[in-house]
């Protein structure tokens, strides 16, 4: 106990050796103190009703936002406003689908397009507001997803303004910086007048520039009869561009009950 608060920590590691090869893995490592968070953890963004027990232990594969089983590295603020309402404001690690430069007309359909996102530059920023009571639960999220893209390829007079053998430098200029964003929203209720245990709920997510968090975490680029009883066609992305261009972002949402 401290005069700000209670400070604890906690870590989970998980070692093996399976046929003679080792492997590591640590899954959670945090401290919390005086409504700070800091370190590996599952994100306050994530839905109420796809962790433990809810949608998203039906089937590891479907098309969430979650941080899974090994949660992700960030820190965060908590307010406790009362009543089991809390009000959370942090940043995580960037989590994305890829840029497409339609210019390089190398995307095919039922393949993730090879992306033209720039460098890391800093973690994502987000903003929870969360319930937890005895009838059950309720999140709602928003997200800021920076999108920045490689420099044009283009040698093209007017595509990028390319000099020629600079394709793809610094001397090819580059989109404008975006900024995508998500909402995320889930419920779960309980419902014991059904059965010892019953609760039932669902999620809606959508965003635009964001499709890792509103498109769901797992969704690849789907192909017709593809793996995981896939009957789809389409690319999955952040965003789009042409040389000299800028960006579109891609619109996704997701829901669950």
């Amino acid at each position: 106990q401290t005069a700000y608060g209670t400070l604890r920590a906690f870590g989970s590691a998980q070692f093996q050796n399976e046929d003679g090869t080792d492997s590591f893995n640590i899954s959670r490592a945090f401290i919390q103190w005086a409504g700070f968070t800091f370190g590996r953890t599952q994100s306050f963004t994530d839905s109420v009703s796809i962790g433990d027990g809810g949608v998203g232990s039906l089937h590891q594969t479907q098309n969430q936002s979650d941080t899974g089983a090994n949660g992700t590295n960030q820190i965060a603020y908590t307010w406790e406003l009362g009543n089991g309402m809390t009000l959370n404001v942090g940043a995580d690690e960037r989590r994305t689908k890829g840029i497409g430069n339609l210019s390089n007309n190398v995307t095919t359909v039922g393949a993730n397009p090879t992306t033209a996102y720039g460098p890391y530059q800093h973690p994502t920023p987000w903003v929870n507001f969360a319930v937890n009571q005895a009838w059950g639960r309720f999140g709602v999220s928003a997200i800021f997803n920076k999108v920045n893209a490689t420099y044009y390829t283009s040698t093209g007079t007017g595509l990028g303004n390319c000099p020629v053998g600079q394709t793809g430098t610094s001397g090819c200029t580059s989109p404008d910086d975006k900024w995508g964003w998500a909402v995320l929203a889930g419920i779960d209720i309980k419902a014991p007048w059904a059965g010892p245990g019953d609760h039932f709920g669902g999620y809606f997510d959508y965003g635009q520039g964001a499709s890792a968090y509103s498109g769901g975490s797992n969704l690849a680029s789907a192909g017709l009869f593809g793996a995981g009883n896939t009957v789809a066609l389409g690319v999955i992305t952040d965003a789009v561009y042409l040389n000299g261009g800028q960006f579109d972002l891609t619109t996704t949402w997701t829901a669950g009950a």
